[in-house]
């Protein structure tokens, strides 16, 4: 695929079945009893394929993949301004909706989210997703607060508590759109690789600010891509990295399995899985900017 396409649609199908897993992680979450026993296999699949986590550091890989890339053609200080200026007015009008409607959702259904939760024994449901409202707070005013700014600047959100995202996507983008151009002036690779590498280690692994790699590696992609030098992989090449992918994208930080005592070897703690997760998008983007026939299912 040369660089210049028009729209890069392998990538929002990637997108697309990152958010059906993430909403169908949060309904498994949210709808079945954690006792011991109670639909085990489907406990299971939620741990495994519907990897919420994971498919949040998909997000934000793709995220550095499409932001840094059209600064390979314009790297220009009106472009950076515009692409900062634009990006918290384009993320907050979709949180702001996504508020509201959630207010709207808890005025209709009053408390039957309390009820169902006692029944299941759910306590992530009976705590409106982490997130407990009492009434006072039940406004249309605070649901727009919520999705307008603080969500953006704390993170944490009542009405609609898996906006947490928002928060790191919009500083991300914005590290992204400052880093990429000067990236991509460098033109040298080992300069290249080297300034990411001290920028992954400056982030560190504390949250919030640990995902910031998972930007810079979208970003290192971006700048493969642009100059075509991503290889294209034969069928073979595919199939083995499709199952590398999917292998690391089960992964999880509780996990025992000895499948993965490879990687629990190398990341020994829960701070570290979302490089895990990270490498495993990295991986799906290669396979699918690198395989005709996936290029084409995508």
């Amino acid at each position: 695929m040369k660089p210049n396409s028009a729209k890069l649609v392998p990538l929002e199908g990637l997108r697309g079945i990152a958010a059906v897993i993430v909403m169908l992680g949060h309904m498994v979450r949210g709808l079945v009893p954690p006792q011991p026993g109670t639909l085990d296999s489907l406990k299971q699949i939620h741990h495994w394929m519907l990897n919420g986590a994971a498919a949040v550091s998909v997000f934000f890989v793709l995220s550095g993949f499409i932001l840094s890339l059209p600064f390979a053609k314009d790297s220009s200080l009106a472009r950076v301004a515009a692409a900062l200026l634009k990006r918290w007015p384009r993320l907050a009008a979709l949180t702001v909706i996504a508020c509201l409607l959630s207010w709207g959702m808890i005025v209709l259904s009053h408390d039957y989210y309390e009820q169902a939760a006692a029944l299941s024994g759910n306590y992530w449901m009976r705590t409106h997703f982490n997130a407990p409202l009492d009434g006072h707070e039940i406004s249309w005013i605070e649901a727009l607060h919520d999705g307008l700014y603080r969500v953006y600047l704390f993170g944490d959100v009542e009405f609609d508590s898996p906006l947490w995202t928002m928060r790191i996507e919009l500083f991300g983008s914005f590290a992204i759109f400052l880093a990429a151009p000067l990236l991509f002036a460098l033109k040298n690779w080992p300069l290249r690789l080297t300034a990411v590498a001290g920028a992954m280690l400056a982030a560190g692994t504390n949250f919030p600010l640990t995902y910031l790699s998972d930007f810079l590696a979208g970003t290192v992609l971006a700048m493969l891509y642009a100059e075509n030098k991503l290889p294209e992989n034969p069928n073979w090449l595919a199939a083995a990295m499709t199952l590398a992918g999917v292998y690391l994208f089960c992964f999880s930080s509780v996990e025992h399995r000895a499948i993965y005592l490879p990687v629990k070897a190398i990341v020994p703690a829960a701070k570290y899985a979302h490089f895990v997760w990270a490498a495993s998008a990295a991986l799906i983007i290669m396979l699918l900017l690198g395989n005709p026939y996936l290029r084409r299912v995508f």
